[in-house]
């Protein structure tokens, strides 16, 4: 009792001296209330520490190790503890404190200890084996690698190597969990993404949830929801989390996204998350995405939110957002207007997505052609495509042949804008593919013969090239011939080339060679026509005035005397022998084509469906073309050497029975 009155003395050293003699003494029902009270109340960390292994060595009959030592303010008296809990094992005290303590030196020290444990005790420590696996799965999450590195190694002395494996403690952890099926690592990710101290471990654990669509489980939905809308997170986290939930949750939508269904099928994964998720999960996705939408701080986390909501394809609020976003930035710019243009771009890629069910989302990305940033205005004109199939797909081609009217010159003028989204809405119709010949035809004919600015007249050809019409191959002619501007005549040859005359064409019938080209007679060159050669083997030409087609005599086909490179001659049943020029390609091309077709119906050789000979067109071809031209050219026809090397994609035009 005198040498325990020491404790209370003002002198640390002393103190310490009389812990060490208390304990030298080793009567535990005498000495371990003095240490106990040394353990508890001492201000010096050291004294404490050295209350704590006398203690530990007197077996501490009454648990102060358990309930003392384990709240230490002191680390170091922690870490003691966690090794004496394990000289006594203590498991229960290891699993309920140490594992879960603030400091990750005393969780790692607590993990390795229970591996200790379990391998001292042969599989059957006072806990039961299940009970230490729960407990050290929690910690394959830990805010620290080094805890997750002693988890894993823990885990392995208890015949769960396969975790040691994929829990090295270092930046590749979470990317190889991303491949590991089940819910256990799907949850180690969510604990990474939730609670990791290291910014880069989260993000990366984010990364690795947006490919886990093989297990869409609400616990990482939710936990990458909550990361996405919470404003106090770094942006990089925030956007990784928005793009992992873009990636789980994107519903395929035409045929941009048949890789991600046959990817999705491959994988044993859900082609429509919808089919797999409650519909109130949608209403808390709706809800964070909004919140996302609306940091006005961060544009890349805008952005991200944007195209989640087109990948999902959701509505409710967040589409809201998304169409008030969609304002373009022209002269009236308001208050609420979107200044970053990569977010404006997105949502035009994002109301594509909604397709044909939303009319205000057609109408959101029309009024993104007025935007003066030219990567917004792209995104719209593209975003076309997306409405191709909607009921109300007419009503928005006439309101964008609205914007192809030009004003006078002296408006344009004044707004050096107005050719520009003249041409922006006639690329938007080739997008649209509704080739109505009472709207949309006639107002691309019309920019080509009475607009001023090159630009948009460009833009109506690579339209018409798009939509592909026949009706379209005499208007294209007056654009071929302008000199003045090569841009326009090789958008006007490459629609040309790209016209499809399938229409024409009978059951199971392949064109292998089609050109435009001028009936000859008399030694004038009348009326124009595209010439045609499928592997029926069958030849014949549809006039560009009526679009009638005539069936020619392919046996009679034969090269031009005066002129073989260029011209060919054939018989027209009820009209004799006709001679024709072609504005592209080679005469003697038409031949060789002919005797492969006839070869392939005697089954002597295989025939592959080819582009149109038109685009076969050499530096030679100017003075030619020059002079052979219908006679109501007003210009003569010109093309230019670097128009001619061009050369485009084959076309295949088939018609199936």
């Amino acid at each position: 009792d005198e040498l325990a009155r020491g404790l209370a003395d003002s002198n640390a050293p002393l103190r310490l001296r009389v812990v060490q003699d208390l304990g030298e003494i080793g009567d535990a029902d005498r000495c371990s209330r003095p240490l106990e009270t040394a353990l508890r109340g001492d201000a010096d960390a050291n004294v404490r520490a050295a209350a704590l292994d006398r203690l530990g060595a007197l077996g501490d009959v009454f648990r102060a190790v358990d309930e003392v030592a384990t709240d230490d303010a002191s680390v170091d008296v922690r870490l003691g503890a966690v090794d004496w809990l394990g000289s006594l094992d203590r498991p229960q005290t290891l699993l309920a404190k140490s594992l879960v303590d603030a400091d990750a030196r005393v969780r790692a020290r607590a993990a390795e200890t229970l591996g200790i444990l379990f391998e001292r005790n042969n599989g059957q420590p006072a806990e039961t084996p299940q009970a230490f696996r729960s407990a050290l799965l929690m910690r394959l999450g830990d805010a620290e690698r080094a805890v997750r590195l002693a988890a894993a190694k823990a885990l392995a002395s208890m015949r769960e190597r396969t975790w040691a494996d994929l829990i090295r403690g270092d930046a590749d952890d979470c990317a190889r969990l991303a491949d590991v099926r089940g819910q256990k690592a799907t949850a180690v990710l969510v604990f990474i993404l939730c609670n990791a101290n290291l910014g880069d471990d989260r993000v990366k654990a984010a990364t690795a949830l947006g490919s886990r669509d093989r297990d869409l489980e609400l616990l990482s939905l939710n936990a990458l929801c909550a990361c996405a809308s919470e404003t106090s997170l770094e942006p990089r986290l925030r956007v990784a989390a928005l793009k992992a939930l873009d990636a789980l949750l994107k519903e395929p939508h035409g045929p941009d996204d048949d890789a991600l269904v046959e990817r999705r099928r491959n994988r044993g994964a859900a082609v429509s998350p919808r089919t797999k998720l409650p519909p109130d999960f949608y209403d808390r996705l709706d809800a964070n995405l909004r919140k996302a939408l609306e940091d006005s701080r961060e544009p890349e986390v805008r952005l991200a939110a944007v195209a989640c909501v087109g990948g999902a394809r959701c509505g409710g609020l967040a589409l809201d957002r998304v169409l008030e976003l969609a304002r373009p930035v022209n002269d009236k710019v308001g208050a609420h207007t979107e200044q970053s243009a990569d977010v404006r771009a997105g949502c035009a890629k994002a109301l594509k997505r909604l397709g044909p069910e939303n009319r205000d989302a057609a109408f959101a990305v029309l009024s993104l052609l007025h935007d003066k940033d030219v990567s917004t205005r792209d995104a719209a004109v593209q975003a076309f495509a997306g409405f191709a199939d909607a009921k109300f797909v007419a009503e928005v081609a006439r309101a964008t042949v609205a914007k192809l009217k030009a004003p006078s010159a002296a408006d344009d003028k004044k707004n050096p804008f107005g050719p520009v989204l003249r041409a922006a809405a006639a690329r938007a119709l080739g997008f649209l593919r509704f080739d109505s010949p009472a709207v949309v035809l006639p107002a691309l004919h019309d920019v080509l013969k009475s607009e001023r600015e090159a630009l948009v007249r460009r833009a109506a050809c690579g339209a018409l090239g798009a939509l592909r019409s026949p009706l379209s191959l005499k208007p294209l002619l007056h654009p071929f011939k302008d000199k003045r501007n090569p841009a326009v005549a090789a958008a006007a040859k490459d629609a040309l080339a790209n016209l499809d005359y399938s229409r024409f064409l009978q059951p199971d019938e392949t064109i292998i060679a089609y050109t435009p080209c001028v009936k000859r007679s008399r030694r004038i060159f009348t009326t124009l026509k595209a010439l045609v050669m499928t592997d029926a083997p069958r030849l014949f030409y549809v006039d560009a005035d009526t679009l009638k087609p005539k069936n020619c005599d392919l046996n009679t086909l034969e090269l031009d005397d005066k002129n073989s490179d260029r011209s060919l001659n054939f018989h027209l049943p009820g009209q004799g022998k006709v001679s024709v020029v072609l504005l592209f390609g080679h005469a003697p091309d038409w031949l060789a084509k002919r005797g492969q077709a006839i070869n392939l119906r005697r089954g002597n050789s295989a025939l592959q469906p080819a582009g149109p000979l038109s685009i076969q067109a050499g530096p030679e071809d100017d003075d030619f073309i020059n002079n052979h031209q219908p006679d109501d050219s007003p210009t003569p026809l010109a093309i230019t050497a670097d128009d001619a090397a061009t050369s485009a994609a084959p076309r295949v035009h088939r018609r199936w029975s």
